[in-house]
């Protein structure tokens, strides 16, 4: 089973005001705002359970260099999770996440690929 990352600090449920802000982050620019907002649609918290939008949140994230959204995004594609089940875009993700010095996305760059190859 894939670890996808959490935010401690989105654990909780938020309150609409409090999502409001995040879109704003992210809609600004800001890699973490779209990272935590792809967290809240993963988990429904707050907000109902969206995996196709906490995708495109991921990749959002991921675009503006946060190696957590790479690797969400991974593990999103290699488990068919809101977007269409794709190895090939998991391990392109997962490397990208490794490139920005994520050890979860090296670990499943790695596996990936030699499961890949059997």
């Amino acid at each position: 089973m894939n670890f996808l990352w959490t935010v401690l600090s989105i654990l909780t449920v938020l309150s609409a005001s409090e999502v409001d802000e995040l879109q704003k982050k992210c809609d600004g620019g800001d890699r973490n705002g779209c990272f935590d907002l792809g967290v809240i649609y993963d988990n429904g918290q707050g907000l109902k359970q969206n995996y196709f939008k906490a995708a495109e949140f991921y990749q959002k994230s991921c675009k503006r260099g946060d190696a957590r959204g790479c690797f969400n995004l991974g593990a999103s594609y290699e488990n068919g999770k809101g977007i269409y089940q794709s190895d090939e875009k998991a391990l392109k993700f997962y490397g990208k996440a490794c490139d920005l010095e994520d050890s979860l996305g090296c670990e499943n760059y790695i596996r990936l690929n030699k499961e890949m190859k059997n």
